[in-house]
């Protein structure tokens, strides 16, 4: 792991099909799923 701070955290949530989707928001505001 790196020494660099970065604000990102895992949010999980059920998706419309109902399997688990995990998505990783930085706080910048940019998000991938």
């Amino acid at each position: 792991m790196s020494d660099q701070k970065s604000f990102i955290f895992v949010e999980t949530c059920k998706g419309v099909n109902g399997l688990d989707k995990v998505i990783l928001r930085e706080v910048r505001g940019s998000s991938a799923e």
